[in-house]
């Protein structure tokens, strides 16, 4: 029944039999579905705090079906609660998947710079806007870098990155 209204996108109620589910079930994959299923219902219904704990739990497991965006939807959290150490730390576990890949280089810059680590930051995006496209956004990183170099007063490196910026 949870998953049912989990795909009809009633997660008042996936919740409630999710949460049954869980109680009854010993079936392992079974129990990772349903507590990825309940932690992307209890985002939804803006009940972070469960979501993040699942998706803590689920992160670490060895089902990647579920780790994988596990990671993804921890670190999101994470970062939207300025929790940015543990938000580049997840990012960082996927960064080279073909999903995310595109993405999660822009937040693992934004969140070193959040957190004041530009020489980290520096270092990293540099490495990233070095190695080809493929697939990834950099616009933003190589905005983001510019912008260092530049209060920096280091204007040549920034003139180099504002280039790259289209």
């Amino acid at each position: 029944m949870g998953l049912y209204f989990y795909d009809s996108g009633d997660f008042g109620k996936a919740v409630t039999y999710l949460e049954k589910s869980l109680r009854r079930n010993t079936n392992p994959a079974e129990i990772a579905e349903a507590k990825f299923k309940l932690a992307i219902s209890y985002q939804n219904l803006n009940n972070e705090k469960s979501a993040l704990n699942l998706f803590n739990e689920l992160k670490t497991s060895d089902n990647q079906e579920y780790s994988v965006p596990s990671s993804y939807y921890a670190a999101t959290i994470e970062f939207k609660n300025a929790d940015y150490e543990n938000a580049v730390a997840d990012f960082k576990r996927i960064e080279n998947v073909g999903t995310y890949r595109g993405e999660v280089p822009s937040w693992i810059s934004f969140a070193l710079y959040k957190q004041g680590k530009f020489d980290e930051m520096l270092k990293y995006t540099s490495k990233i806007l070095s190695e080809p496209q493929n697939g990834r956004k950099l616009d933003e990183i190589a905005l983001l870098t510019a912008e260092v170099y530049f209060q920096r007063s280091n204007y040549v490196a920034a003139a180099k990155y504002y280039t790259m910026f289209n």
